[in-house]
Parts: structure tokens; sequence; C-alpha cells
């Protein structure tokens, strides 16, 4: 296998300040995402500190945990994940270790 995994789609919940994407293969759960490959906006307010961001794995999502900052049913979120360093294991990666290629996300918080 030498697919890269691809974003799908999105959810973010305002009930659980999470952000979940969804990719179109199985990722590996043993190395997590660097965290400093995500940059967050809540209504247009970057989230400048990594320290308000926590990352989790599992089956083909990948979920942002949002700390200090709440969001709210309607809030707009967009979040970009860049990864440019190349074939790390600190990247979002499927079981078979390919690199998921840079991706954006545009939407609205839901409760």
């Amino acid at each position: 296998d030498m697919l890269a995994p691809v974003f799908m789609s999105a959810v973010s919940d305002a009930s659980t300040d999470t952000i979940t994407f969804t990719m179109d293969s199985i990722l590996n759960t043993v190395n997590r995402p660097d965290i400093g490959d995500f940059y967050v906006e809540i209504n247009s307010i970057a989230l400048l500190s990594t320290d308000n961001l926590s990352v989790a794995v599992n089956g083909t999502d990948v979920t942002l945990f949002i700390k200090d900052l709440l969001m709210t049913n309607g809030d707009s979120v967009r979040v970009i994940y860049d990864d440019t360093v190349g074939d790390v294991s600190s990247a979002i990666q499927d079981s078979a270790g390919n690199d998921a290629i840079s991706f954006q996300y545009i939407g609205t918080a839901v409760l």
C-alpha cells in the first residue's frame, strides 16, 4: 500500500470542544501527529499556543481537543493540517505508514 490517507470530512462539536477529522483509511494509532502541524481558528481567533490543543487517533479519525477556548453552537471553525516535513512518524499516517497530505477544514461548530 503506497496510498496516502485522504481527508474525507470533519465535525466540530461544541458540546465536547473537539474537532474530529475522518480519513479514508485506518490510521496508525501508535505515532500520533505532531500538534504543531495543526493551525486552528475559532471565530477568526487563532489558537496561537499548542498548549491549548491535544490530539488522539482512533480508527479512521483524528480528534483535536481544544482547551481554554470553549466553542459554542454556530462558531466558525478553520483548521489547517500542514505536513510539509515529509515522511515522518509524527504525521497523520495510515497503518502502512503513508503520511496524509496537507488539508484544510472550514466549518461550523454544532452541539
